[in-house]
């Protein structure tokens, strides 16, 4: 597997992490 997709797809894993822990709080935040 090329290095450079390896990072991609790492780097869109912690992006839609942060992104869903984020939705979440605000979820939280909101009730």
């Amino acid at each position: 597997m090329p290095l450079l997709l390896l990072a991609r797809m790492l780097r869109l894993t912690i992006f839609l992490t942060i992104s869903f822990q984020n939705f979440f709080c605000e979820k939280k935040r909101k009730k």
